[in-house]
């Protein structure tokens, strides 16, 4: 379509939009595109390339689309609209109730006021005494120290960091050497994981190893829920495609902290783990870009997950802090987030915070992959470890397909275990 007005078959006019920072052009006040930024309508996009049609989880990472995504055309016909996005060329469609939900609400216009009757003249100020400056968090005291949660009482690492003194365990030590255990639980609460080997490679067998660490926290897939394709309900996880590294279900209100994760089956080429220390990328973008940081720690978003069973929703920010600005929680899962709402200017702003976090999630450098085998155990803390997956070609025969199974605990209930380990014994009794 070239510039102007068209018309469609209905004869209705037919709009061309221009690209902006907001993505469309001002409109009437029933547009249903009013608004919405390109970039909103393109992540949002709901066709099989952008949402699996089983699990309607989305496809495709913010990094997927171009920084300078525009819309290119509009066309609507009764209420569907369809739109052309430049540079990729995408076409998406969308029913016009759905855009209308979703609609930042105009801003309010300030009225101008009558001044105000003269008043007696009031008491001059007082001097207020200077604020009282306050130093700077220092790692490992106070508030710091208190917190096991925070960023102070963790080693946050990159690939280089980690591969140099990766946490390993064996479940037989584990079982047999109370030091040993000490040792792993420790990894857990500073790395953020620790990798076992030696774990029966049968069902069940996660469930034995959580049972140490705490109470077992049952959903609605179980209290082991079965990792491999076709498993059901649908989910990526259920697939053989890649996996984004992130927050394992952000849709659950409180977060499931504690994740425990069992290879009983390998896949014959692919499906290595990949983890992220999202302490140490969200460290990063504060230092990198403070702006961006603050609007990822300022911004409610949701993430959400509807299926036969569930219908669940939690709303935070992906980077989550302490009261004393610490970072303290991530939930960051493209897959599960659902369509922002606010402000044209504040759904801009996190996007694009969103596309630099989100780059240094993707960046190599910060990446650490495991190949796990048949016995391998990953006990993980899922506030601040972000999960991923390569892609794995199909077993060739029966009985070979890449089959790990997944059970939840709690973050407390390691802090708890460790610290009855760690008491110090005299004669014979722990002293408290």
């Amino acid at each position: 379509m070239t510039g102007g007005m068209a018309e469609q078959a209905d004869g209705s006019p037919e709009r061309e939009a221009r690209s902006e920072d907001s993505g469309l052009p001002p409109a009437g006040a029933d547009d249903p595109l009013l608004g919405l930024p390109a970039i909103w309508l393109r992540d949002n996009c709901g066709c099989a390339q952008c949402r699996d049609p089983g699990s309607r989880v989305r496809l495709t990472s913010i990094t997927d689309l171009s920084e300078r995504v525009s819309v290119a055309a509009v066309h609507r016909r009764g209420e569907r609209i369809e739109i052309e996005f430049a540079p990729d060329r995408h076409h998406s469609e969308y029913d016009v109730g759905w855009l209308r939900q979703f609609r930042p609400a105009p801003i309010p216009r300030q009225r101008s006021r009558a001044p105000a009757a003269p008043t007696s003249p009031a008491a001059p100020p007082q001097p207020q005494p200077p604020p009282v400056s306050q130093p700077p968090p220092v790692s490992g005291t106070g508030a710091a120290a208190e917190d096991d949660r925070s960023e102070d009482a963790k080693q946050l690492w990159d690939t280089a960091r980690i591969c140099g003194a990766l946490p390993l365990g064996s479940w037989p030590l584990y079982q047999a050497d109370p030091a040993h255990r000490q040792a792993c639980l420790r990894a857990v609460l500073r790395d953020g994981f620790v990798l076992l080997a030696g774990m029966p490679s049968e069902p069940g067998a996660v469930l034995a190893v959580a049972q140490t660490l705490g109470v077992v926290r049952e959903t609605e897939r179980g209290r082991v829920a079965e990792v491999q394709v076709g498993a059901s309900p649908p989910s990526e996880a259920s697939t053989n495609r890649p996996v984004l590294a992130g927050t394992s279900a952000p849709f659950r209100d409180p977060l499931l902290t504690v994740k425990v994760l069992g290879c009983l089956t390998a896949a014959t080429a692919g499906g290595e783990s990949t983890l992220v220390d999202g302490f140490y990328a969200a460290a990063a973008l504060r230092a990198r870009d403070p702006a961006a940081f603050a609007a990822l720690t300022s911004t409610a978003v949701t993430f959400a997950r509807a299926d036969a069973q569930v219908d669940m929703r939690a709303t935070h920010p992906v980077i989550s802090l302490d009261p004393r600005g610490r970072i303290r929680e991530i939930r960051f899962d493209p897959s599960h987030l659902a369509p922002l709402r606010g402000a044209t200017s504040q759904i801009v702003a996190f996007y694009d915070a969103y596309r630099a976090f989100a780059r240094l999630v993707e960046d190599p450098a910060l990446r650490l992959t495991l190949a796990l085998r048949s016995g391998h155990c990953l006990i993980l803390d899922n506030t601040r470890i972000l999960n991923g997956r390569t892609g794995f070609a199909r077993g060739p025969a029966a009985g070979r397909e890449r089959h790990f199974q997944a059970c939840w605990t709690d973050l407390d209930g390691v802090a708890s275990a460790l610290a009855v380990l760690e008491r110090p014994q005299h004669n014979g009794g722990s002293r408290h």
